[in-house]
């Protein structure tokens, strides 16, 4: 009878002592499980995000199977206080202020996926739940906006004998900074004047850049090449009453270039994978 009171009290003396008085149990490390979704685009083996919350900065886990593990240095909750991480894709170790590059190389194939950043924000994870889930609400989104160009032949051509081969943007900002504290993109302070992106039209006719989130007051002025050196000239803006171009984050912004002798009729469509941009449209004769 004497031995069990005084485990009772042993026992009792460890649950009430803390620092401020409350009742605690002390917890053994826990190790984080992080998990992610970016809506309908998906993440790919040795895919790597970095995580930022309490005592961890811009922590590499890198996506597997089921989900995402630690790269070298694993994320260990010690206690049942909440903490609230942050993430982004893909990892660089330039973070938090990471470069970014729009030039015609990076929006080549696989090399765009070095520029379609991602940001996630308000997990919360302890030692009681450790389970860090950017997923719904707080789940990745796109940090960069995105432009899809169509190309159809219009009246009176054929893409047979006038193909379209490639084609110009001008006014826009090509370089900036990522801010991976607070998931924002934006053109570099340092650059003042805009470049010419040129970039070839896929056999499908259809092209898509990642581009840096920016106004253009005088809209994305499009150069259209084809066979036999002929060039023809439009603007892409978000409506046919207002010549600006305003590309916003995590918005998708998708012309349809009609071809015709008449001129270029730049219309908007639809695209699934992002937020759908604003409208627009434009006639040039040419």
């Amino acid at each position: 009878m004497r031995r069990i009171a005084f485990i009772f009290l042993a026992a009792t003396m460890i649950i009430s002592c803390s620092n401020d008085g409350r009742t605690t149990l002390d917890t053994a490390p826990v190790a984080a499980v992080v998990k992610g979704d970016a809506g309908q685009s998906r993440f790919s083996a040795d895919d790597k995000i970095g995580i930022t919350g309490g005592d961890y900065e811009n922590v590499q886990y890198i996506y597997g199977e089921g989900g995402f593990s630690p790269e070298d240095t694993a994320i260990v909750f010690t206690d049942s206080n909440p903490v609230t991480f942050s993430a982004y894709y893909p990892y660089s170790g330039d973070a938090p202020a990471i470069p970014i590059d729009t030039s015609a190389e990076n929006q080549k194939g696989d090399n765009q996926k070095k520029i379609d950043f991602l940001y996630a924000t308000g997990a919360e994870a302890s030692s009681a739940s450790p389970a860090i889930s950017f997923t719904g609400e707080h789940g990745f989104k796109h940090v960069m906006s995105k432009v899809t160009i169509r190309f159809e032949a219009g009246d009176n051509i054929s893409f047979d004998s006038l193909k379209p081969t490639g084609f110009t943007l001008s006014g826009l900002m090509q370089e900036g900074m990522f801010d991976t504290r607070n998931g924002t993109a934006e053109p570099a302070n340092d650059v003042t004047t805009s470049e010419n992106l040129t970039v070839p039209i896929s056999d499908t006719l259809e092209t898509s850049l990642i581009l840096i989130p920016q106004e253009v007051d005088a809209g994305g002025r499009i150069r259209v090449a084809f066979v036999g050196g002929i060039n023809f000239f439009g603007t892409l803006s978000n409506s046919d009453t207002d010549t600006s171009l305003i590309l916003k984050p995590g918005y998708e912004y998708s012309f349809i270039v009609k071809v015709s002798l008449k001129g270029l009729e730049i219309e908007t469509a639809t695209i699934a994978g992002w937020t759908a941009g604003a409208s627009g449209s434009g006639t040039v004769t040419i």
